[in-house]
Formats: structure tokens, sequence, C-alpha cells
């Protein structure tokens, strides 16, 4: 305690970025589907199957602006706006931002830290955890 404040030590950061203690992947299933459903609903026609495909390649191939002057959310949603032009979708870059801010939305709800409080509390993740934590000296 400093002058009657506690103090919190930062013991560790979790990054977890390989799908090992929560599953990113299914969460992101879950969004990818939400987001073109939206699509669909959006413009009639849309074959969602075929967007996220072209969504996928595209950002496979590059996630965000090379020349880094276009802000991450922004490229996203020009990456979705291109997939829709394929489709010969009317206002695509209009529609692309929205899906780029649905998706990113719809994931994070899914991925709360109440959510993953919860799942750390599950044994399914609890274990892992715990041998991680052992394995660091924790």
């Amino acid at each position: 305690r400093e002058r009657g404040v506690a103090i919190m030590v930062l013991k560790a950061v979790f990054l977890d970025l390989d799908d090992t203690l929560v599953a990113t992947s299914v969460h992101d299933m879950r969004a990818f589907a939400a987001t073109t459903a939206l699509a669909a609903k959006r413009s009639a026609g849309v074959d969602q199957g075929t967007l996220l495909a072209d969504f996928k390649a595209a950002f496979t191939r590059v996630p965000w602006d090379p020349e880094y002057k276009v802000e991450v959310t922004s490229w996203r949603g020009g990456l979705w706006a291109r997939a829709l032009e394929k489709q010969g979708v009317a206002a695509a870059a209009s529609l692309g931002d929205e899906l780029q801010a649905w998706g990113r939305r719809s994931r994070h709800a899914r991925l709360h830290p109440a959510r993953l409080n919860s799942l750390a509390s599950t044994p399914r993740i609890r274990a892992p955890l715990a041998r991680r934590l052992s394995g660091l000296g924790f």
C-alpha cells in the first residue's frame, strides 16, 4: 500500500493466439456466419459461401494496408466491399463497412471478458491453464 492506495502488480499477460485456451476459431466462424447472413439480408441474391471465400482469400493475401495509410477496420471493410462487388452488389462500399463493423462486434461479443472468465472456470480450460501457469512458475 502506498498512502492508503492498494498497488496491484501485474503478474501475467495471456495472449492466446493459437486456439489453445479459448477456441477463438469457433467464435470467428459464428461471427462470419452472422456477417454473411447480414449481407444476404441487406442485398438479395448474395451467395454467402462465395462472399466469405472471397473475403477470406483477400484477407489472407493482405489483411491490412501494407503502406499503413488505411486504418485496419476501414481496410477490412474494403475487403468485404470488394467481395461484394464480385457479386454485383450495389453500394458495396457502405455495406462492406457495415459488415466489418457487424462482424467485429459479433466476434467481440462472443469473446467478452465475462465469457472468457466463465470459460477459464470450466475444467476443459482450467486444467491446461493451470499446467501452463505451473510451467511458468506461477
